[in-house]
């Protein structure tokens, strides 16, 4: 589910909840996850961008299936700043 938010013309506050069903064959647990970005937009050409991913969970199981043989991954909490310049 995403969830967006303008204030003004030069700020924007996106949320993405995310659902992931039970995998049986890894044993990973089903979970509920949240991202959240906050951008600023300074200029025409430039925005500068906060963004949380994982943020309901110190660290999740995901498994990739487009690689073979598919290994469960450990993916953590993470935060950047984000500068975007257009010319």
């Amino acid at each position: 589910m995403r969830s967006q938010h303008n204030f003004g013309q030069t700020q924007r506050l996106d949320f993405w909840l995310k659902y992931k069903s039970r995998n049986e064959a890894f044993n990973i647990p089903e979970r509920i996850n949240l991202d959240a970005r906050y951008a600023w937009r300074a200029s025409r050409s430039t925005e500068i961008s906060l963004v949380g991913q994982n943020l309901l969970h110190r660290h999740a199981l995901e498994y990739n299936s487009d690689q073979l043989p598919s290994v469960p991954v450990e993916i953590g909490r993470s935060a950047y700043i984000r500068l975007e310049y257009r010319f």
